[in-house]
């Protein structure tokens, strides 16, 4: 069992002395930066946090929580302030324990909190299905090789704010894992094929690198980002002399997400479908990705004419009001998708633009009152 305590120095030797008996491996420390480091990097069994006067414990608790870590944890209170008390109990630890505190209702208390932690546990799926995740530090070659799915991102040493930002950004066609530990990053690794990988910057660089190398062995294929908090420094050459390929910063920016979806993962969902219709995903005019843009519509509206014709369907509608105006690619597209439909059998109307039409074909006849 491996316990974590953050308290002041000078009260984790009496913590630590009560908690011996139970032979648990005893870490700590007063600062809540490395605290926060140390948890990403171990597996804990058990959190134990000091609040008083002079120790504010909490903030360990709520960082970890961000994150989506379910390790439990134990709080003892000395001379806290009720305030401090109301903040704990909001947090729900497994035990709130008021200094002094006896040796043996402590180790009950730890007892207690652990045997819940594993009972809540999911019960491992069998051997023959499960694949094995080498710990970090071991060969990447102790990973199993086991059939895996295709995943778009996975998210490693992040706060769980950092995946609810990012998603409603990204279309819903994209795929995002995430996982607090390098360990659950292998695991996770052992079962996806993975397109990208986002390491959050939490890491110490030293402990950042380790975890590409091993990560880069089991995901080949994959681009590896740097995700930093926006800050004035140079962060580009930073990632770099890391060895990542890139980073992305945020807050999220809209210009940094449609780089990461077309240098990175490629163009899915740009184009809308339904039975009726085709609707082309809005994009800003000024992306230097505009040209990446269009030539990924040009092949999406071929992949969707193709199924339109396989399935014996002989017209749809092309809506194009979301089309970022371009005096040579918008009118290109236009010309481009009408004419595939029709080599298709296909008859297709246009609609959504009126400048457009007019770039594609000439003046427009507005229909008849």
């Amino acid at each position: 069992m491996k316990i974590f305590i953050f308290d002041r120095d000078a009260s984790r030797p009496q913590l630590e002395q009560a908690l011996r008996p139970l032979g648990a491996e005893l870490h700590g420390s007063d600062d809540l930066e490395l605290a926060i480091q140390l948890c990403y990097e171990q597996e804990f069994d058990l959190i134990l946090v000091g609040i008083s006067s002079a120790f504010h414990g909490l903030p360990l608790i709520e960082r970890l929580h961000g994150i989506g870590s379910r390790t439990p944890a134990i709080v003892v209170a000395g001379d806290a302030k009720r305030t401090q008390l109301a903040q704990a109990i909001k947090l729900g630890p497994a035990e709130i324990l008021m200094i002094p505190v006896e040796a043996r209702t402590l180790q009950a208390a730890v007892a207690k909190a652990t045997a819940a932690r594993t009972a809540a546990a999911p019960s491992p799926a069998p051997a023959a299905h499960a694949p094995e995740a080498a710990a970090v530090g071991q060969p990447a070659a102790a990973v199993r090789a086991a059939p895996r799915v295709h995943r778009d991102i996975l998210m490693v040493i992040v706060e769980q704010l950092d995946v609810d930002e990012l998603r409603p950004l990204l279309s819903s066609e994209y795929s995002i894992d995430s996982c607090m530990t390098p360990t659950a990053a292998l695991q996770a690794c052992a079962e996806a094929e993975y397109r990208v990988v986002l390491i959050g910057a939490t890491f110490s660089n030293l402990h950042r690198v380790d975890m590409l190398a091993e990560l880069r062995a089991v995901q080949p294929r994959a681009s590896f980002l740097a995700l930093y908090q926006r800050s004035k420094a140079d962060r580009h050459e930073e990632a770099r002399n890391l060895g990542f390929a890139s980073h992305l910063l945020r807050p999220y920016e809209q210009a940094s997400i449609n780089e990461l979806r077309f240098k990175w993962l490629g163009w899915k969902a740009l184009l809308q479908r339904t039975a009726t219709e085709f609707r082309p995903e809005a994009f800003p005019y000024d992306s230097p990705y505009l040209n990446e843009y269009y030539d990924a519509l040009m092949v999406l509206i071929e992949q969707g004419l193709d199924e339109l014709a396989a399935a014996c369907e002989s017209e749809i509608i092309l809506e194009i009001s979301q089309l970022p105006m371009h005096s040579i690619r918008t009118p290109e597209f236009v010309v481009h998708a009408q004419a595939t439909a029709k080599v298709r059998g296909i008859e297709m109307t246009v609609t959504g633009a009126r400048d457009v039409l007019f770039m594609a074909h000439g003046p427009v006849t507005p229909p008849a009152t």
